[in-house]
């Protein structure tokens, strides 16, 4: 199971490879001097907006709404894609380490190159989506404690069908 994890480092390795190109293309360094200046301001401006963002969405109070957040950031590949994941969430939210796919089926048929695309689309679905907002209570029963979620693609092509039919559901470890 490891080459869905290895597609996702190297897709990131990739990214982090072209902005380091971009930033060094040009021979002046007053020029890459100025392309870091944008791209820092670019990142404060764009961050300012997800973290404010995220302070407005109430915290997540039940157990049960830990899987609906982590599939409102989901853009699965194919409909009907079923992705099983083991992870564990501090107390603030943060993920512990790296989710843990146990389970990928794509309806797309099985070939590694289906499989690493969807792995790698559940993957940023969860680090879009955390940290996770907790309330003080959730996340003292939470904190430590191996999740296991079953994600299943809805098949409607709508985007509001999409958020009605989609699936999850908690399985016992």
């Amino acid at each position: 199971m490891e080459a869905p994890l290895a597609g996702g480092c190297l897709t990131m390795r990739y990214k982090i490879h072209f902005a380091t190109k971009w930033l060094t293309r040009s021979s002046s360094y007053a020029a890459a001097a100025l392309r870091i200046a944008v791209l820092g301001m670019a990142v404060i401006l764009l961050g300012s907006n997800d973290l404010g963002a995220a302070q407005n969405t109430p915290p997540i109070n039940a157990l049960h709404d830990i899987a609906p957040k982590i599939l409102s950031c989901w853009r699965p590949p194919h409909f009907n894609d079923e992705v099983t994941v083991r992870l564990s969430f501090t107390r603030t939210g943060a993920l512990i380490g790296r989710p843990r796919l146990t389970y990928i089926k794509s309806s797309a048929g099985s070939g590694t190159d289906t499989e690493v695309e969807l792995a790698n689309s559940i993957l940023t679905a969860i680090y879009a989506c955390t940290p996770l907002h907790f309330t003080e209570a959730l996340g003292m029963s939470v904190a430590g404690r191996v999740l296991t979620i079953r994600f299943i693609a809805p098949h409607p092509p709508t985007r509001n069908a999409y958020r009605q039919d989609a699936r999850t559901s908690f399985l016992q470890a």
